[in-house]
């Protein structure tokens, strides 16, 4: 008699990428196929269906759920340049009032330095204008002539400079702690029914980057079996704002123990709080190992490279040495709340909040 397979439901809630779940079915194909190239077995990876796919080894089938959130922020920011610039005119403002740049680099300087990167070419502007405009309108002229087409190579070399990327990052940020936007808010509610739905052996809400931030949302509607994984997350960029009530309260209650919740990080990973438990108690922090599992000079390699670094906890493994195996995570038959058992939980500068 065949013994029946675990069924798992893997719901996954990216970063913010314009890339959607076509893109991410197709990459997942080519690195579950260098996956078995390198370590055998039979896991297979299925055709996209509409925003799901499925996997499969031996003993365990898998629903791999992509909840694409991103074309919301496409909207608000692929907007003509002037619109998009004032959209990061008054969001600068708002952060600097909320004091978010001092608490993020407290936490994390590397990322409080990305996050301010979005913002600097305003930062520089402004005061030149304003002191300009008391002394010499010539020079508040050219000054403001010579600002605009700077952000305006920005605006149109974003893939090179990244400041529009960061700047979509802090605006999602932004209206997940107010909950205001409403095309964002029935998104997420229609998230919320699809897990309310999930039923299987194992259900796992994955967070990456500032997606944790949306799982951490959803995981309230969530079977009580369901757990919560989040990997290079960046929660306390919403988190640490002073209206994300909500998203405070979950983190309390993660506190308390309601929830089983596991937080891979590697320190090499700079858009992401490195061994950081934003709840102040609740998570298991765990490194990824990534220098054990691709070698320490192809990690190296990609020192300066963050977007890649950033999603490298994805990528099929030269060695399975660590604990963190994203494709047995998947398609294996170790539980999460198993497999990490062995993993000494990480303090580091994790394991505490600044919250207001």
């Amino acid at each position: 008699m065949q013994t029946p397979k675990l069924r798992r439901q893997v719901f996954y809630f990216h970063g913010f990428d314009r890339r959607g779940p076509r893109f991410f079915n197709l990459w997942q194909k080519r690195e579950a196929r260098l996956y078995a190239e390198r370590h055998g077995g039979d896991l297979s990876v299925g055709d996209l269906q509409g925003d799901m796919w499925l996997l499969s080894s031996g003993a365990v089938e898998t629903e791999f759920h992509f909840m694409d959130w991103t074309q919301v922020i496409r909207a608000r920011f692929d907007l003509p340049f002037w619109a998009s610039t004032w959209s990061m005119v008054t969001l600068w403002l708002t952060t600097l009032r909320l004091g978010m740049f001092g608490k993020v680099r407290r936490a994390d300087w590397g990322l409080g330095l990305l996050v301010m990167w979005a913002f600097m070419p305003i930062l520089v502007l402004l005061p030149i204008l304003a002191v300009l405009a008391l002394v010499s309108w010539p020079g508040f002229v050219i000054a403001l002539g010579g600002g605009l087409a700077a952000l305006w190579l920005l605006h149109r070399f974003d893939d090179r400079f990244g400041v529009y990327y960061a700047a979509r990052i802090a605006w999602a940020a932004r209206r997940m702690a107010r909950r205001d936007d409403a095309r964002l808010e029935a998104l997420i509610e229609g998230f919320a029914t699809r897990v309310a739905a999930a039923d299987a052996d194992e259900i796992v809400l994955v967070g990456h980057s500032i997606g944790g931030a949306l799982a951490l949302r959803v995981l309230d509607k969530a079977p009580a079996t369901a757990k919560l994984l989040t990997i290079g997350h960046s929660v306390p960029l919403v988190s640490f704002q002073a209206d994300a009530v909500g998203t405070q309260d979950t983190l309390d209650e993660l506190k308390r123990g309601e929830r089983r919740w596991i937080d891979v990080s590697a320190g090499r990973d700079l858009l992401g709080f490195a061994a950081f438990d934003p709840s102040g108690g609740g998570a298991r922090c765990v490194s990824a190992h990534l220098r054990t599992s691709f070698g320490a000079d192809f990690v190296k390699r990609l020192r300066w490279k963050g977007f890649e670094m950033h999603f490298l906890y994805f990528r099929a493994p030269k060695e399975r040495t660590a604990s963190w195996d994203w494709f047995d995570v998947l398609t294996g038959e170790t539980l999460l709340e198993d497999r990490f058992n062995a993993e000494v939980k990480l303090t580091g500068q994790g394991a505490r909040r600044f919250r207001l």
